[in-house]
């Protein structure tokens, strides 16, 4: 059997698989996550063998492929939130999430036995593929698993600002952007026929393991330290048991509709008033979810009014804009804006090429 260049790297990503599943086996510690994460790398090394054994007739082999990619995103899903939420996380939405996999499973092995209409699948693309039920359902398993990649994103981005989010947080987040990538390509690969794509795109899923592998041995319970840092986010939280969302929604409607920011006089007591909830609340969630303090966020608001203001009246002047949007003295003024736009509001008005009374105006 001829191996090409991508099989080799796929089968030398295999063998780091094997080595990772043997680390999970023999530690002395048993606990579930562990198991789920020897059962997410035994989906991935089941792929990989398939992959590099695909020339060969051994139809047993490959009796399983789709329900691998309809496996491993649930698999994935359920191990991070195990460890995470300390295996609080729901047993019965984790049967559900399994139930695809089971049916498609279940399907392969009676199209395997010639009881059922699906034949193994082909796990490479050739040239001439026509589309049937098992590319279909292929191309259904990798958009399952893309689908649950997503979840995890928007699982890290809500519970962490790009802006505080801890070093664990931020290089975990990495790792998973190479099997988004991979698995992508393969979906477009799939949806083009292209079988170059695919090996591309298979070679790219090989590659994650060495990154997952030295991360095992750089950070051996890198998912722990996940959940440390999730904890540690909401330890004695004000907000864990707020709707964030809806309340960020309020905030947004209050100052696109009332544009309270222009009051001058607008305490976070009284815009927390407004929300029904705590200043102490409303101060950690724009932390939280804005990374930025109450104080910022106003004059953030307050410096983006006056920029339009500064557009759009060439014969107002900066003090005038400054003061109009809520502001009490030019000195806070000017200090806001050159934090917020990086320059003064005259710098800002001759960079916009906006031709304004400042030169004649003693008030600026």
């Amino acid at each position: 059997m001829y191996l090409g260049v991508t099989d080799i790297i796929v089968l030398f990503c295999a063998g780091l698989t094997a080595l990772m599943i043997l680390s999970q086996v023999v530690t002395s510690e048993r606990r579930p996550h562990n198991l789920l994460f020897i059962a997410v790398l035994l989906c991935i090394l089941a792929l990989q063998v398939q992959f590099v054994l695909a020339g060969t007739r051994l139809p047993v082999l490959f009796a399983v492929h789709d329900t691998l990619w309809y496996l491993l995103g649930p698999l994935t899903y359920i191990h991070y939130r195990n460890v995470i939420f300390q295996g609080r996380s729901s047993r019965r939405r984790a049967v559900v999430l399994l139930v695809p996999a089971a049916l498609v499973m279940a399907a392969e092995i009676a199209g395997l036995l010639g009881a059922g209409p699906l034949h193994p699948s082909p796990v490479r693309l050739a040239g001439g593929d026509g589309w049937g039920l098992p590319r279909l359902l292929t191309i259904g398993g990798l958009a399952s698993l893309l689908g649950f990649f997503l979840e995890f994103f928007v699982f890290v981005f809500r519970t962490w600002s790009p802006r505080v989010m801890p070093p664990v947080v931020r290089y975990v987040t990495v790792t998973y952007i190479v099997p988004v990538a991979s698995v992508s390509l393969i979906l477009a690969a799939h949806l083009a026929g292209s079988p170059a794509l695919e090996r591309w795109g298979y070679c790219l899923f090989a590659l994650q393991m060495i990154a997952w592998y030295l991360m095992g041995h750089r950070l051996p319970e890198v998912f722990l330290l996940l959940r440390r840092e999730y904890r540690k986010r909401y330890a004695r939280s004000l907000i864990a048991n707020l709707e964030t969302g809806l309340v960020l929604e309020r905030l947004k409607g209050l100052m696109e509709r009332e544009r309270l920011y222009l009051d001058d006089g607008l305490t976070i007591n009284a815009l927390a008033g407004r929300l029904e909830i705590t200043a102490h609340q409303l101060s950690e969630l724009l932390n939280a979810r804005l990374g930025m303090g109450f104080k910022r966020y106003l004059n953030g608001l307050r410096v983006g009014e006056a920029k339009r203001l500064l557009d759009s009246d060439p014969g107002l002047t900066a003090l005038a804009a400054g003061l109009a949007v809520g502001f009490n003295s030019k000195s806070a003024f000017y200090s806001a804006f050159r934090e917020i736009a990086g320059m003064s509001p005259l710098a800002y008005r001759r960079r916009r090429g906006v031709a304004g009374s400042e030169k004649k105006s003693p008030g600026i």
